[in-house]
């Protein structure tokens, strides 16, 4: 599928070369259908894969590393509602947005920590402490599914590309037996 032609009435060209009424008449149905866009970006998407969960005005949108969902966002992102509700992108698919930032609704609560104790959400920008059982966070499964929150060995954190958040756990790794 040609996911670029799909999208194109939906994107602003501000460098287009057409006459003022042709362009005029392009920035308004881009506006005004910007909705649109995300309904066929949702019909469109694939949820065995990646993940979008709308929580109200909050949306977040995971890829799960799948070069389907990665073609799709590559050209979604050029339509104005990507560009008007994006607050934050994650290296490795992870897209948050807020479609409506009017004072009482829901607001994405963003943090970066430094240290963590037992318990606490890092991101996985921060390197964890090594030789630790670390439980990972990977939103692009569905919840209920048994990869979504998974305990690892803290080496393997850089491999786990769906993780965006880690926490330590209170318990040691186990040591191995002493040779004889």
């Amino acid at each position: 599928m040609n996911y670029e032609e799909l999208f194109k009435p939906f994107c602003i060209d501000f460098f287009s070369k057409e006459n003022e009424e042709t362009r005029k008449s392009k920035i308004a149905f881009a506006f005004d259908n910007k909705d649109e866009a995300f309904n066929i970006f949702r019909e469109l998407y694939h949820t065995d894969y990646g993940s979008i969960d709308i929580d109200e005005n909050l949306v977040s949108i995971h890829t799960g590393g799948w070069s389907e969902n990665e073609e799709i966002i590559y050209e979604f992102k050029k339509t104005e509602w990507w560009r008007q509700n994006l607050r934050l992108s994650i290296v490795g698919g992870h897209y948050y947005f807020d479609t409506n930032r009017r004072e009482g609704v829901k607001e994405w609560k963003v943090v970066k920590q430094l240290e963590s104790q037992p318990d606490e959400w890092v991101s996985v920008d921060i390197p964890p402490k090594e030789d630790v059982r670390v439980e990972i966070f990977s939103p692009c499964y569905p919840k209920g599914n048994d990869m979504r929150n998974r305990i690892i060995d803290s080496q393997f954190l850089s491999t786990c590309i769906d993780a965006t958040h880690y926490r330590y756990l209170s318990e040691p790794l186990p040591q191995p037996p002493k040779q004889l």
